[in-house]
């Protein structure tokens, strides 16, 4: 009886180690990480600001993000900017047009794209003295309830990124 309970101490403990080490890894959010960010189950990459071309003007943010269809951002904002707010572009009597959103939903696919054109996110009042090439902090909410914390690059205003 002692060997069989000593096996099965040894795969709990095993087991338990594993799973340790899944959460380490895996369980949290990754915070300040340009390239990828994740809270629950929802991931994102390619986090940008393109910075405004004008002082006192708004900046834009863009991102990529990735969950579950059904999923939607209801929320934004970052300590680099007094407001952060939702936008959309619709296409009203044959002029584009920015609209501020309570919502940006997922896709069928479970995928969100703010870019260029398209959804993005408008920060108003942002810090004059950020830089391109700085990292934005930026703080996400979901209608799930998950929030995600990302590292956003700050870009001139022509879009490109930072060089040295």
């Amino acid at each position: 009886m002692s060997g069989r309970r000593g096996r099965v101490l040894g795969v709990v403990s095993l087991v338990a180690a594993g799973g340790l080490l899944a959460l380490a890894l895996f369980g949290g959010r990754v915070v300040d990480r340009p390239a990828l960010a994740q809270a629950g189950a929802v991931r994102a990459s390619e986090a940008w600001i393109r910075l405004p071309a004008a002082p006192g003007r708004p900046a834009a943010g863009y991102v990529e993000l990735v969950g579950a269809a059904g999923e939607a951002l209801v929320a934004a904002s970052t300590p680099m900017a007094a407001r952060t707010e939702l936008h959309s572009m619709v296409l009203e009597g044959g002029v584009m047009r920015m609209r501020a959103e309570p919502r940006l939903p997922f896709d069928g696919d479970g995928r969100l794209v703010l870019k260029p054109g398209g959804h993005h996110l408008m920060f108003f009042d942002l810090d004059p003295k950020l830089k391109p090439g700085q990292r934005v902090p930026v703080d996400l909410v979901f209608a799930s309830g998950a929030k995600l914390r990302l590292s956003a690059e700050a870009r001139a205003p022509t879009g490109e990124a930072h060089r040295d």
